[in-house]
Formats: structure tokens, sequence, C-alpha cells
């Protein structure tokens, strides 16, 4: 991989998620999310999809930012300007939010990859 940031699109998103996925119905999951082998299957079968480069704590970082985006959203719920647009399907909040809780929730995520964290983040 190059020196360079990890740039990151919903295809990307969705892939890694989708490996994430896979992997935890292989049974390659412990508490805090894949294993060692998972995230060796989930990175390589990631990199061979997209030719990328991408190393282990690359995806690591990405799932883990996801997961704490997910969280934020979640517990913003009960801020009444805070949801989804069903128009979108993208994640909201007033401008007002935005700016009273930096780095709480600074992108505009598709709500279909909170849905797959809530999944990946429930108990069997």
């Amino acid at each position: 991989m190059s020196q360079d940031r990890a740039s990151w699109d919903d295809r990307t998103y969705s892939l890694l998620l989708d490996l994430i996925i896979k992997q935890r119905d292989l049974c390659h999951w412990n508490s805090t999310g894949p294993t060692s082998l998972g995230w060796s299957n989930v990175v390589r079968e990631f990199n061979e999809a997209t030719n990328l480069g991408y190393n282990k704590k690359t995806c690591q970082n990405k799932y883990n930012e996801l997961k704490h985006l997910y969280f934020n959203w979640r517990d913003g719920q009960t801020h009444t300007g805070l949801g989804h647009d069903p128009l979108t399907g993208e994640v909201t909040a007033d401008p007002e939010w935005y700016g009273a809780s930096p780095g709480v929730l600074t992108t505009r995520i598709s709500l279909i990859f909170f849905v797959a964290i809530r999944f990946l983040l429930t108990q069997y």
C-alpha cells in the first residue's frame, strides 16, 4: 500500500462488511470481532477483490471507525434531530447538533452500513 491515506467508498465499505459477516458466519469470531484467522481471510479476500493492497491494520481501523459511528448514532437517537433520511437512506442530524458534538458524527454514512454493523454486534 502506498503512503497515502486509504480511500473508502460505498463499494469498499460494503465489501469489507460482507467479508466480516462471512467470517462471523464461519465462526472466526471472538468478543471484539474477527479472530486473527478471520482478519487474515478478510484482508486477503478484500485485496483480491479490490487490488488496493490494504493491510490488516487499515481494515481493522475502518471496522472500528464504523462501529464507533454506529454507537454514536444509536446512542444519539434520543436527540430529536438525529436519525435517518428516508429518501436518501443516510444518517442525518440537524446542523446545530453537528456543531455541538464535534467528532461524534462527522460523516454522513449510509444507514445500510449501520444495519450491517448492528448485525455484527448482536449475539448469536
